[in-house]
Order: structure tokens, then C-alpha cells, then sequence
């Protein structure tokens, strides 16, 4: 009898013990994060421009930035350039939308191999003008062109909306106006937020929060009179639940009007959230001298800097940043790197340059910088000679932290070769094939293709320009050996008045690839090639060197890689590098053809590197 009492007894404890297992599993499934959905888990083809493969049914690219008034004075005239790399003919239209009138649609096409450039003024007159373009099939690529009193730069066009966008570097200095074209593709308004963070604290202005954009409308956003007389400012944009998705691009002019910056203000600013009546919070960089900007540099800097620069947006943070191109630095030339940090933890970034002959002088000590949850910080490479004058350099911005976001500011004035400025985002993707719309201009004295491979593989590398129906491969560029680690700058050469360039470049190895353009003695573009869908990769956390390569964070949700390069769901990355930073060809700007290297090419070492010594300009 007591057997079946302690049994009985023992039975209903049993049933409690399960019963606060289950329950203290199912509060714990309600207090953890939900596990990513498909349909957010983002796509590495929205980090960036990109173009798409070969067999798709369609190609669609976003192009916000420019005026279209089709007169002398337009502050930033837009031109929009489709560029055909496949072998056959494609149709399409281009659409172009007004900040008042309804879109225009005009039917185009654009022959094999070919690129075609559309003024906006010719197809509608306005303030402020967008395109949508939409063609039959893939290996399209097309960027925009803006052209103004102060100069001449040049953008990729975005390839998908999105519902928030970061620019790093922007500015409302004496001499400066920016501007924000906002455009809305679709039918319903969108309804928006802007807020900037300065060297003086964070501005909210009341005008732009919320800021409503009509379906199917662009809309310049002035910020010169809103955030005014503001060196340096970082911009998000964020559009509110349920109000659509936007393409945002920043058009920078400067009139070379700026007066000299006083001596001492040239630290890194890092600024703090809040509205306008914050304090400013202006201090050195946490580690001395990584992130500070000398006086001397920032006088030179900001001295009668002159030009027009045109930026597409990031639509995503993310851990890693690469820049292809770094020209050799010289008297009057100031190389910046901007980084945004929108998360809510501090982050320290490594800004790693990786010049042309390391192997000869070693390699460069990384500049690092601690950025504080909302702020930005400026790391000047000119603030001391860690980067040997005259040396041509590539460069990657990585966090150890959370996701961030980077440019790179370029300026010359006084005696460099070409003067003017350029804002270029970075590239958080690699992949082995990019495409290049416009590799060239009318008018412009120096065109280039810029190729990094920051994998620990040796990279053959073809380079293919397509001309009026035609396509060629570069000389000295079929299936060429890129060391690890190297960068390689293809002269595009001379063209026949009126010829329009697109490239192709094709690698075994995920590489970065960006283009070079001067358009004259005192205007010059930098931005990054289109990669091709079905080639993409996460660029590599230690693209500089800094240890095993692992895919870093992105946002707040995982990454999905859609290509066909690897296993569904997987995150493709390339080793970490081991090379030498040598290069193939030139690393001069103003060069027009390509040295005899010391090997034929495909050779494991390449050589036929340019007297670093014999250019002063960017």
C-alpha cells in the first residue's frame, strides 16, 4: 500500500517537472529573436550596383542624381549611359521622372557590344531629373554622368530601391552646396526621415522630418541652408513602416571659394546624437595619430578645392570596404577615408593600405579609429608618411565590431596634375566579373580600369573593351597573372573622337575592380565597376592581411548568396591575402599605354610597374 502511495505520489511530480520544462521552453522561444524569415535574409546583390548575368529576362537600373534644365547653368545637368556587353541587340525604355511633371517614356535601343548616352534634358526639361531604365536581358550595365559650373563627375546607377541609405562624407563648407536627390519609382508616396550627424553635433531638421515624396516623383533636397557651414556631415535616410523605398543620391559641388581652415582644426570630429541645441563634440582620434587629420593637411585640403562629385548611397552596413583605386599621393593631394558607424555599439576600423612594392618597402602600418554608435571619424593618410609619396595604393576599411559603413574622399588642388575632388564609396562585394558603362568620356584625358585581388590566389585577369559593335581584349591583359594581394591599373588608351567605351573584366578569382576618369586638368570621377550576379562574394574581412577571412556582419540579418558559384545559403568568401602588392601595368594616371613587363603575361610574376616617382597627380 505505501508502495502505490509513493508511486502515486512520485507520478503528479513527474507531470510538474515536464510541465515547467515545456513552459520554460516556450518563454524562451518568446523571449529570443525570431529566426530570420526568407524574406529577410538579404541578398549580397543589394549591397551595391550590380549588373545581372547573361539569360535573365531583364535588367532594371534606379539613376536619382541631376538637373535637366539643358542649359549652361545647370547645376548638375544628368546624362544617363547604357552600355551592351553581350552579343546581341537588347530594347527597352527609359523612363524619365520630374520633380513636377509626369514621367516621360521613350523606347530605346542599344546595339551589341555598344553604349548609348541620353542627355535627360532632351527627353524632359526640369529642376531635377531621374531615369529608370529597363532593358530585355542581362550583362547590361549603366551609370550616370552630371556635368555643371564646377566640373564633371560620374556614378553607377542603383539597381533596387531601398527603405534606408547611408553617405558618409558630405559637406555645406563655405564655397559648398549638397544636395540630396531623392527619387520615388513607384506609384504611392514614400514618407521619409533625414538626419545628419556633424563635426558640431547631430541636425534633425523639422523641414525634413518627415519629408513626403510623391509616387513617381525626384525631389532635391538642399541641405546647404538646412545643416549650414558644416565641414564634414554624415547622412542617414530611412523611410517610415509601410512608406515604400526610395533611390537616394548625393550631388557635391564645390566652387574652389573655401577659405583656409585654422590651424588646430585639423582633428578627426566625431559627433553625438541629438538635435541642434547639443553641444558640439570635437575630439582627437582615440588612438594618436591613426585617425587624426594634421593641420597642415587640412589647410591644403581646403584651399581652393574645386569640383562636382555625384555619390549613390549604401543601402546596407556592412563589416568590410574596398577601394581599388589609390593614385600615387603628391604635393596637394589629400586622401580621406570617412566611416559611419549607424549602429548602437562603439566600432574600431582599420583603414589597411597596401601600396604598389610592399614587397621592396614593407608593409604599411594600419590607421585605426574608434567610432562611437551614430558618429563618423576622418582618417587623413596624408597626416604622415606611412604612405610613401608617389606610390600608388590600394586600400580596405574593416570593422572589429559591428557593421559600418565607408568612403573615400579625394582632393587636389595647387600643384597636382589634375586638381578637383571625388567621393567613391567603397565596394563590400567581390566577384569575378565586373562591368564598366562608361570607361571613358568625350573630352577626358586619362581613363583607367583599376583591378584589386585580395585573395591569397593568384588571379588570370581579361580585360575586354567593347567599341561601336566591337569588342577587343586590352593589350597586355588576356589572361594576365594578378599576384595576391596586387593591384593592377589598365590604361584604356586612346579613342577616336566620339567613341564610347564599356568593359568587361574577367577574372578566375574574386576581385574588385574601379574605374578612373580625368575629364580635364581640373575634374575627375573615381567609382566602382558593376559586379555581375551569379559571381558574388562577400569582400573578405581580411582582405588587408589582418588574419583568417571571415564574412562580417551585414546589418541586422543574415546573408543569403544567390549564386550560382556555390551551395544555396552559403557565404562565399576568398582567402586572406599573402601577396606582394606589385602590379601589372602602370600605376601612373596620366599614362595612356601599359609598360612591357619584365614576363610575358600570365606569368606568376608580373612586372612592367611605372616610376611611382613620375606622377604628382591624383
Amino acid at each position: 500500500m505505501s508502495g502505490r502511495v509513493r508511486a502515486a505520489w512520485r507520478l503528479p511530480i513527474v507531470f510538474v517537472v515536464v510541465a515547467a520544462f515545456a513552459l520554460a521552453i516556450v518563454a524562451q522561444q518568446r523571449a529570443a529573436p525570431p529566426a530570420a524569415t526568407e524574406a529577410e535574409v538579404l541578398d549580397p546583390a543589394q549591397l551595391m550596383p550590380v549588373s545581372q548575368r547573361a539569360g535573365v529576362a531583364s535588367s532594371t537600373f534606379f539613376c536619382a542624381g541631376g538637373t535637366a534644365t539643358g542649359t549652361n547653368d545647370g547645376f548638375a545637368e544628368h546624362t544617363v549611359s547604357i552600355a551592351n556587353l553581350s552579343g546581341d541587340k537588347r530594347a527597352g525604355k527609359l523612363t524619365v521622372f520630374t520633380d513636377k511633371a509626369e514621367p516621360v517614356v521613350r523606347p530605346v535601343e542599344v546595339g551589341a557590344r555598344t553604349r548609348t548616352d541620353f542627355p535627360l534634358s532632351e527627353i524632359a526639361k526640369a529642376d531635377y531629373a531621374a531615369a529608370v531604365v529597363e532593358m530585355d536581358g542581362g550583362e547590361i550595365a549603366v551609370e550616370q554622368t552630371i556635368a555643371g559650373p564646377t566640373g564633371r563627375a560620374r556614378a553607377t546607377c542603383a539597381s533596387a530601391p531601398s527603405n534606408r541609405w547611408f553617405f558618409p562624407a558630405g559637406s555645406t563648407r563655405p564655397g559648398g552646396r549638397m544636395v540630396l536627390a531623392v527619387f520615388n519609382p513607384f506609384p504611392d508616396p514614400a514618407v521619409l526621415d533625414i538626419t545628419f550627424e556633424t563635426d558640431a553635433g547631430g541636425r534633425t531638421p523639422q523641414a525634413l522630418n518627415p519629408l513626403v515624396v510623391p509616387g513617381g516623383r525626384v525631389t532635391g533636397v538642399d541641405v546647404t541652408g538646412l545643416v549650414t557651414v558644416r565641414r564634414q556631415i554624415a547622412t542617414t535616410i530611412v523611410t517610415r513602416p509601410g512608406s515604400g523605398r526610395v533611390v537616394v543620391d548625393l550631388v557635391q559641388s564645390l566652387d574652389g571659394k573655401d577659405a583656409p581652415v585654422a590651424s588646430g582644426q585639423g582633428t578627426t570630429t566625431t559627433t553625438e546624437h541629438g538635435g541642434d541645441a547639443e553641444p558640439a563634440t570635437t575630439e582627437p582620434a582615440t588612438t594618436e595619430p591613426a585617425a587624426s587629420t594634421a593641420a597642415g593637411s587640412a589647410e591644403i585640403k581646403d584651399q581652393g578645392v574645386r569640383g562636382l562629385a555625384l555619390v549613390v548611397g549604401a543601402p546596407e552596413p556592412t563589416s568590410t570596404w574596398v577601394f581599388a583605386e589609390g593614385p600615387p599621393l603628391g604635393a596637394g593631394i589629400d586622401e580621406q577615408y570617412v566611416i559611419m558607424n549607424p549602429g548602437t555599439e562603439p566600432v574600431v576600423a582599420d583603414v589597411q593600405l597596401r601600396i604598389d612594392g610592399e614587397r621592396e618597402v614593407g608593409p604599411v602600418e594600419p590607421y585605426e579609429v574608434t567610432v562611437r554608435p551614430g558618429q563618423f571619424a576622418a582618417v587623413s593618410i596624408t597626416q604622415d608618411d606611412r604612405v610613401p609619396g608617389g606610390t600608388g595604393h590600394w586600400a580596405t576599411v574593416t570593422s572589429r565590431g559591428g557593421p559600418i559603413v565607408a568612403a573615400r574622399v579625394v582632393t587636389a588642388i595647387g600643384s597636382a596634375a589634375v586638381k578637383g575632388f571625388s567621393v567613391t564609396m567603397g565596394s563590400p562585394l567581390v566577384a569575378t566579373r565586373w562591368l564598366v558603362a562608361a570607361a571613358d568620356a568625350d573630352g577626358s584625358t586619362s581613363a583607367t580600369v583599376t583591378m584589386v585581388n585580395p585573395s591569397s590566389t593568384t588571379a588570370q585577369v581579361t580585360v575586354v573593351t567593347a567599341v561601336d559593335g566591337s569588342t577587343g581584349t586590352l593589350e597586355r591583359y588576356d589572361q594576365v597573372d594578378l599576384a595576391p594581394g596586387a593591384r593592377s591599373v589598365a590604361p584604356i588608351g586612346d579613342r577616336k573622337a566620339g567613341s564610347k567605351v564599356a568593359v568587361s573584366v574577367e577574372s578566375t578569382q574574386p576581385i574588385v575592380v574601379e574605374q578612373r576618369l580625368a575629364f580635364d586638368a581640373s575634374s575627375f570621377s573615381s567609382v566602382m565597376g558593376e559586379p555581375m550576379v551569379g559571381t558574388l562574394a562577400l569582400a573578405p574581412a581580411a582582405a588587408a592581411g589582418q588574419g583568417e577571412a571571415e564574412p562580417g556582419p551585414v546589418g541586422t540579418s543574415p546573408l543569403r548568396v544567390t549564386d550560382d558559384t556555390g551551395p544555396a545559403g552559403t557565404v562565399l568568401t576568398p582567402e586572406a591575402p599573402t601577396g606582394t602588392g606589385t602590379t601589372v601595368g602602370t600605376a601612373a594616371d596620366e599614362t595612356t599605354e601599359v609598360s612591357p613587363p619584365s614576363t610575358e603575361p600570365g606569368a606568376a610574376e608580373p612586372g612592367g610597374v611605372a616610376d611611382p616617382t613620375s606622377s604628382s597627380g591624383p
